[in-house]
């Protein structure tokens, strides 16, 4: 820092962009300067005042604010408030002063206020809008790090001008101006001053949005307050002004500083928080309305909404009095500030609504009448109980008024008139017990779902509480048509403790079930329908039915000990519990059948699950049985599939050798299986010996306490087997074998897991069986091979000579016995005996041999079908055998699988071919009777026909092409062509076509172009074929991609050209036909797309003429590629 004395250089203040700040001075003969040895001078400014002003105002209003410190903001607003009055008084100081030392010191003191200042804003607005939980000790000590570095700064600049780069006075004023360039620090602190002062604005201008009426009005109060000096900041900093050189935040603060202050007064900020209403007039359950002194509505809950039937947004700042009709009376007190208490009813739909209406003032400073808070509680329930008890106890007064009056007029006793009011306040308190009951009762309805324990219940109540001597509950058993007894109390609790059952129609109790009606007795000795049922004290009787609907579903009876011991309200009590009950009851019925539903479905479930694992096993049993016919592998699969099955220690396969009759161990998995590998039981020894004897299933739960148990197994192996599930084996109602599952816990198995391993050994026995044939066929054909070689060497010369004669012959040739025997087979024969066919075959063909063998006299005749091979038999007698001791006749075996092939297919040619043709023919045939009908339509239906005749006009064309295919006279004449020119001009001639369907075609051209060996007009046509079927089978808004390349497959390089679309795609079993003749999807017939199903097979022909091949890969609802294949130019085929 530099020294004020006169070799003070002055700055450039007049350029608003040179980077310098400027105050207005004094001239500089008017003051002295300080240089250190003379006391300080001070200087009178017009501008100090306003700043000390400002200074005040701010003190003030920090102390009225800290005395609502519990508001939330309060504290750091009034924080912000002692800043503000720092900050405007330093300021007015540095005016003040006129050497530049002291203004430097007031700077510094000054940066004490800006420091704290935005910190405190920040922290004000996190509060006001409910964000305080953000303001942990933590955070304000990070919030507080970047203000108390400048502030560092600021004190220490001398000795690195991160703050102020240089410090000067400028005299040319009015009053010394304190002129500075700022260093890099100083714009740092300013970003941040603004960065929290915009924080804090925007969660303010969040809440304004938000907030309500009154809310609202503060929350603009204060963005205004702040957005002020915010403003002057930004003024100041960045010369917005050029003629004011004037920092204008102190000044803006003023202003901030009065328009709180408004705001405190005006709209009781601080005073009525927005948190507030959000924290606990929003979930009141009673109607909320916040009023103005005008009686205005600035405020409701969401419960007063719902009285009103009005949105808040509609009713907000209009009267009172319009929205609510209360009584001008309320409103008129409202007026003068008094509380009000009253009752109101509204209408609230179709009915209305009684409201316990409450009104009192909201004070604010000095106690001022700021507003009013009307609550409106909903006391319908409460009213109308009221009026219930009030009408009863009007009855109940006029009645002792009437018997008063009567007793006075009679002069009679005054005992009588006491004993009368005795017992109407008995009868009175008798019906308050009765609701009582009926209250009670309704509780327990509503919260008990076990029928049995809520009927106790209900019944023991009602005698306890009406003190009746009997109380007794029926239920109906309608298959039965009689009344059983579900609950009791009272006297006949010791008399009927069984069952107690009444028959619907006898006594009062069965009456009332018959006909639906209550039954009343007053002395059930003069009663008809009363029905004694033991020695009971009954005197008068009620009996209730209890209904569902119009259903009796029981009977709810009540007996007294006394004579006309019920009146209407006792009835009309009992009815209404016994309503109660029945709603229980069905309560009740409908839970245990929604429980019974439940557990039915469970076990359904568990059965279902049971049975899938069971068809589970059983699927990959027979499919690896199905696999192989190998006995050992037969038994790894069963082994494996049990221990799987049931997650058990060990199992194995014991099986009957059919020569000793022995049980042999064949397979066992598990620890040490090895060991017992090859076992031999004799027959009826072991368990698995018992199982083979009785042909049952055994569960050994615990195999030292079963006896037939042999030890032997766990002393080899080390094991310790405790349990054991044997299952017999069975092929051909005979036991051939045991499976065994062990485990080594005690009562591992039980009846379910022996029914999921049953199916298994089922299976298993089938698979066993079927392996032992196998090998004993195997042994059988060994031996007959065996033989045959044997015979064919003592043959051999003999048949040396044949073999040459018939070798030569391109048929085949078998030589057979009359009986049909076959004795000699040249080559070609034997190839298809013992080669091209199936066993199956061969033996057919040996079979139609022998029966015309047998027949060779008549020389017959006969075509035999077999698989992928037609065969013509021809037989004849071999003559000149008079000497041979057997005749022998010569059969001729002549292939015409390829005429039956052509056969087949010119069949389904004309098959296809008429049901093609017969379409558009018999469409041109109904609208050319359309046309006769109807001429004045000629131009519509001429349309049809020529579509129906370019149609029929196509498929002949590709009928002919087919056929001229087939018969080898479609010419393809290849030469060297650039397959990039055929593709781009096969996507050119269909682009119009594509656009008009609403798709994207184009294409993508290798480069080189490949040059193909190619006939150019037949590959155009496969490449119009592709593209065709790829714009027909693509939805709107899809792409089409043509595109070329080589590619290497076969030892070779192919050109290749490839159509890509986004279509619907090929299902996977469709696409090994999609290339044959009139083949077609079934999504493409679905949805009645025109086509013969000749366009692929025509595109595979053409491009296997051309020595290539046509592939497809496709994805469903995702399109299809198909690529043609074709040989390149100037490739030689590798062999």
């Amino acid at each position: 820092m530099t020294s004020c004395d006169d070799s003070i250089k002055l700055f450039c203040v007049d350029h608003p962009l040179c980077g310098w700040q400027r105050e207005i001075a004094f001239p500089k003969h008017s003051f002295p300067v300080n240089d250190g040895r003379t006391p300080v001078a001070w200087q009178y400014n017009s501008y100090v005042l306003p700043l000390i002003l400002t200074a005040g105002v701010a003190v003030i209003l920090a102390f009225y604010v800290w005395r609502r410190r519990p508001t939330p903001g309060a504290a750091p607003i009034a924080l912000l408030m002692i800043a503000v009055a720092e900050w405007s008084l330093a300021y007015a100081l540095r005016l003040g002063s006129v050497d530049l030392a002291t203004k430097v010191f007031w700077s510094q003191v000054r940066n004490i206020g800006v420091a704290v200042t935005p910190v405190a804003w920040l922290a004000f607005a996190l509060q006001y809008t409910g964000r305080e939980k953000w303001l942990t000790r933590r955070n304000v000590a990070l919030l507080a790090i970047e203000p108390s570095v400048a502030l560092l700064l600021a004190w220490t600049n001398g000795h690195h001008g991160l703050i102020w780069n240089s410090l000067g006075l400028d005299t040319g004023g009015s009053f010394p101006v304190l002129v500075t360039t700022y260093g890099a620090w100083y714009w740092i602190n300013a970003a941040y001053f603004y960065l929290l002062f915009l924080l804090g604005a925007s969660l303010l201008a969040q809440r304004l949005i938000r907030s309500p009426g009154l809310y609202r009005r503060q929350s603009a109060a204060l963005l205004i307050g702040i957005l002020i000096p915010v403003a002057g900041h930004l003024c100041s900093n960045f010369h917005l002004i050029p003629s004011l050189n004037l920092n204008l935040t102190p000044f803006g603060f003023a202003v901030s500083g009065l328009t709180i202050a408004w705001g405190l007064f005006r709209y009781r900020l601080l005073d009525v928080a927005p948190l507030a209403r959000d924290a606990i007039i929003k979930d009141m359950s009673d109607g909320v309305i916040v009023l103005d002194t005008q009686i205005r509505v600035v405020d409701l809950n969401p419960s007063a909404e719902r009285i009103i039937d009005c949105l808040a947004s509609d009713i907000i700042g209009q009267p009172l009095a319009q929205i609510l009709p209360l009584q001008p009376d309320i409103v008129e007190r409202c007026r003068r500030g008094d509380s009000v208490h009253t009752e109101a009813a509204l209408e609230e739909g179709a009915a209305a609504r009684t409201y316990d209406v409450r009104a009192a003032p909201l004070r604010g400073w000095r106690d001022r009448v700021t507003g009013h808070l009307i609550v409106l509680r909903d006391v319908t329930e409460l009213k109308q109980a009221d009026e219930s008890l009030r009408k009863a106890r009007k009855e109940l007064e006029v009645r002792v008024q009437e018997r008063t009056a009567e007793l006075t007029q009679a002069n009679e006793s005054l005992q009588s008139q006491i004993a009368e009011r005795e017992q109407a306040e008995k009868e009175m308190q008798r019906r308050a017990t009765q609701m009582a009951l009926l209250y009670e009762v309704g509780q327990r309805v509503s919260g008990e779902l076990e029928l049995d324990a809520l009927l106790s219940e209900i019944v023991a109540a009602i005698s306890e509480t009406l003190g009746y001597y009997n109380v007794m509950l029926l239920l109906l058993d309608e298959r039965n048509e009689r009344l059983i007894r579900k609950a009791i109390a009272g006297g006949y609790s010791d008399v009927f403790q069984d069952v107690l059952q009444v028959a619907v129609g006898k006594g009062m109790i069965g009456r009332a079930a018959e006909t639906g009606a209550t039954l009343v007795s007053g002395d059930v000795s003069q009663d008809p329908y009363y029905v004694r049922k033991a020695g009971e004290d009954t005197r008068s009787e009620l009996a209730v039915p209890i209904k569902s609907g119009e259903k009796v579903i029981g009977v709810l009876d009540v007996q007294s000990s006394e004579l006309g011991a019920f009146d209407e309200s006792d009835v009309v009590a009992i009815e209404t519990l016994s309503a109660q009950i029945a709603v229980a009851i069905e309560n009740a019925r409908l839970y245990e059948a929604i429980e019974r539903e439940l557990a039915e479905r469970k076990q359904a479930e568990q059965a279902l699950a049971r049975h899938n694992r069971e068809l589970a096993l059983l699927n990959r049993a027979s499919q690896a049985f199905s696999s192989t016919l190998d006995l050992d592998q037969v038994l790894a699969i069963v082994l494996e599939e049990a221990r799987r099955l049931l997650s058990v220690t060990a199992c194995s396969v014991w099986l009957v050798e059919p020569e000793t009759k022995d049980i042999v161990c064949r397979h066992s998995i598990g620890p040490h299986s090895d060991v017992v590998l090859g076992w031999r039981l004799p027959p009826g020894e072991g368990v698995a010996g018992w199982v083979v004897s009785s042909g049952e299933m055994l569960i050994v739960p615990d195999t030292q306490a079963d006896e037939r148990y042999f030890n032997g197994v766990d002393q080899k192996t080390g094991l310790s087997l405790r349990s054991i599930l044997n299952v017999p084996l069975r092929a051909e109602q005979k036991v051939i074998g045991v499976l065994q599952v062990m485990d080594t816990n005690v009562d591992s198995f039980d009846a379910a897991d022996a029914s999921l391993i049953e199916p298994l050994a089922a299976s298993a026995s089938i698979a066993i069986e079927n392996a032992r044939l196998h090998r004993k066929v195997i042994e059988h054909a060994d031996q007959l091979e065996q033989r045959v070689q044997e015979r064919t060497a003592q043959l051999q010369a003999q048949y040396a000579r044949l073999e040459a004669i018939l070798g030569s012959t391109t048929d085949g040739i078998i030589v057979a016995s009359a009986l049909g025997d076959m004795i000699l087979a040249n080559r070609v024969a034997r190839t298809w005996l013992n080669q091209t066919l199936s066993p199956e075959d061969a033996a057919r063909l040996l079979k139609t041999v022998k029966g015309l063998a047998r027949r060779a006299s008549e020389q017959p005749e006969s075509v035999l079908e077999l698989t992928g091979l037609d065969l013509e038999l021809k037989v004849a007698p071999v003559e000149g055998e008079a000497e041979a001791k057997e005749p022998v006749v010569v059969v001729a075996v002549h292939d015409i699988s390829h005429l039956k092939a052509l056969d087949r297919v010119k069949t389904r040619f004309v098959s296809n071919v008429s049901h093609e043709l017969r379409t558009p023919i018999t469409t041109i045939k109904l609208y050319a009777a359309l046309m006769r009908k109807r001429p004045e339509k000629w131009d519509e239906y001429l349309d049809t026909l020529i579509l129906e005749a370019d149609r029929q006009a196509r498929l002949v064309e590709e009928i002919l092409q087919i056929s001229r295919i087939d018969t080898g006279r479609l010419e393809i004449n290849p030469r060297p062509v650039s397959l990039n020119e055929l593709v781009e001009a096969t996507v050119i001639n269909r682009r119009a076509l594509a656009e008009s369907r609403g798709l994207t075609l184009k294409f993508e051209l290798a480069e080189p172009g490949p040059m193909a060996l190619i006939d150019p007009e037949r590959v155009m046509q496969v490449l119009n074929n592709l593209a065709e079927n790829a714009i027909h089978y693509t939805p709107e808004g899809g792409e089409i991609t043509v595109s070329t390349g080589t590619r290497e497959a076969e030892g070779r390089i192919w050109a290749t050209a490839t159509v890509v679309d986004t279509g619907m795609g090929i299902p996977e079993g469709e696409l090994p036909h999609i290339f044959e003749r009139f083949f077609r999807g079934e999504e493409p017939r679905s949805m009645q797309i025109s086509g013969t199903g000749l366009g692929l097979a025509i595109v595979k022909e053409i491009v296997e003429l051309h020595g290539g091949r046509a592939t497809v890969e496709s994805e469903m609802d995702v399109g299809s590629t198909f690529t043609a294949w074709l040989p390149l130019a100037g490739q030689i085929d590798q062999p």
